[in-house]
Formats: C-alpha cells, sequence, structure tokens
C-alpha cells in the first residue's frame, strides 16, 4: 500500500507540471487555428475569463494522459472522473481568488501570474490525491462528467455572449467576448 501511496503522490507531481506546461499551447490554439470549435475550449481573447479556459481544459486534457499514466502505473484510484471535475473547477476558483486581488493592485505581470498558476494546479493536485484515495462514490463521478459539460456550455455562452464586466473585457481591443472577424478576417 505505502509503494502504491508513493506512486500517487509522484503521479501528482507529474500532473503539476503537465497541467502547468499544457496551459502554454493552450493559450495559443485559437490563434493558430480560428474557428468556431476551438472558441469553446481556448481563450478568444485577453480577457480573464477567455483565460479561465486555459485552466480547465489543460486539467480536463491532462486528465486523458493521466488516466493512462495512472493504469501504466497500476494505481488503483477512486473517483477519477469526480477528481477531473473537481480540480479543474477549483482551478479557476483558487486561481481567481489568488491572481484578482493582486491584478487590481499592480495590473498584469507574467512571472506573477505564472507563479499563480503554479501554485493553482499544486494545490487542485493536493485535493486530487486525496479524493482518488477516498471511497467510490459512483453517482459522483458519473455526475461529473455531466458537470464538465455544463461548464463549456456555460464558457460558450459567455464566450458569445459576455456581460459587460471587467472580468470579460480584453485589456487589449477594450471589447468582449467573441467579434466576427476573430475568424473572418
Amino acid at each position: 500500500m505505502i509503494k502504491i501511496e508513493k506512486k500517487l503522490i509522484k503521479t501528482r507531481i507529474i500532473a503539476v507540471f503537465g497541467i502547468f506546461f499544457l496551459s502554454f499551447p493552450s493559450h495559443f490554439i485559437y490563434n493558430l487555428f480560428p474557428n468556431i470549435l476551438f472558441s469553446f475550449f481556448f481563450p478568444i481573447n485577453e480577457s480573464i475569463f477567455e483565460h479561465l479556459k486555459i485552466l480547465f481544459t489543460s486539467t480536463i486534457i491532462y486528465g486523458l494522459f493521466d488516466y493512462l499514466l495512472l493504469k501504466k502505473e497500476q494505481i488503483k484510484v477512486n473517483n477519477f472522473s469526480f477528481n477531473l471535475f473537481l480540480s479543474s473547477t477549483l482551478s479557476i476558483l483558487i486561481f481567481l481568488l489568488l491572481y484578482l486581488p493582486i491584478y487590481y493592485i499592480i495590473g498584469e505581470f507574467l512571472p506573477v501570474t505564472l507563479l499563480l498558476m503554479l501554485l493553482t494546479y499544486s494545490l487542485c493536485q493536493l485535493i486530487a490525491y486525496y479524493i482518488l484515495n477516498t471511497k467510490k462514490i459512483p453517482y459522483l463521478n458519473t455526475l461529473s462528467i455531466l458537470f464538465i459539460i455544463l461548464i463549456y456550455l456555460n464558457f460558450i455562452i459567455l464566450t458569445y455572449s459576455p456581460p459587460k464586466e471587467d472580468l470579460f473585457k480584453d485589456p487589449i481591443t477594450n471589447t468582449y467576448g467573441f467579434k466576427k472577424e476573430q475568424i473572418y478576417p
């Protein structure tokens, strides 16, 4: 059992860096391939809201690799889907709680933002460690898939019809949400 626990800890550390490194291409995918499908999952502008997609989607995408890694290492875990839902959702909440006060005081400062992302992913994987070791909760695992879909539906709605709030404002263009020119120049 101790050997499995060490393996699980190791996979959580790998997950922190895996998700963190997936965040970089996630930031640019829509710019490289501007299409409606990618606008659902990746940021279409520089608003804080759009960048939350990076946290959520990077965690979800890494979850696919994580599942394979856990299987390869023969680590039996519980509540994988619930873990994926909770860690991706908590990444948004934790990041906003850490980031917004700093942002409103000093503005955007990339090294601080990256450090906060790393801290956020670390906290989420610490929580993930405990969720994966908790007694199996079947109905939560099933519902978690539905919750992930619902969060993406919210991302889609708020990308195409954002409220006129600071969180949704692109500080570079002073616009909100999706603009037709982003796909059809």
